[in-house]
């Protein structure tokens, strides 16, 4: 079974994203922040939701083995992201607020990014891994 990760699933471009890979085939294993998200848009489909944030290596870990046990990894796409809390000047921002904002854009999909990228060299089948984000 071809299996795809797809991060900030719940809602936006990660829920069209998982809803193409769907139509395409694949199982999809989705993570989001919410704990009972709305999935209704997923009823009948290969869609395993895993409850986490990006920016907690467990949590990561947690996705990845719920992918790993579906089948082959073929694609990763990283939608995840979020905005300050508080949106305000570089003159003002909080140390809290950086941490917040770098560790689920930056961290955590860098170090889920590595672990799929090197899960899928030791397959052997190849694989795409694809970052969505905005400025």
């Amino acid at each position: 079974m071809k299996v795809a990760i797809v991060t900030g699933v719940a809602g936006g471009i990660g829920k069209a994203s998982a809803l193409m890979l769907l139509s395409k085939g694949y199982a999809v294993v989705g993570m989001g922040r919410s704990e009972t998200p709305d999935l209704t848009d997923f009823s009948g489909l290969q869609l395993t939701y895993v409850p986490g944030d990006i920016s907690s290596a467990d949590d990561r870990k947690n996705l990845f083995e719920a992918a790993r046990e579906k089948g082959d990894i073929m694609a990763l796409v990283n939608v995840a992201g979020v905005a300050p809390k508080v949106r305000s000047d570089i003159l003002e921002m909080t140390e809290e607020s950086y941490d917040y904002v770098m560790g689920i854009n930056t961290k955590g999909t860098l170090f889920l990014t590595q672990t799929v990228a090197n899960h899928m060299i030791k397959q052997g089948k190849g694989g795409s891994i694809v970052n969505i984000s905005s400025c």
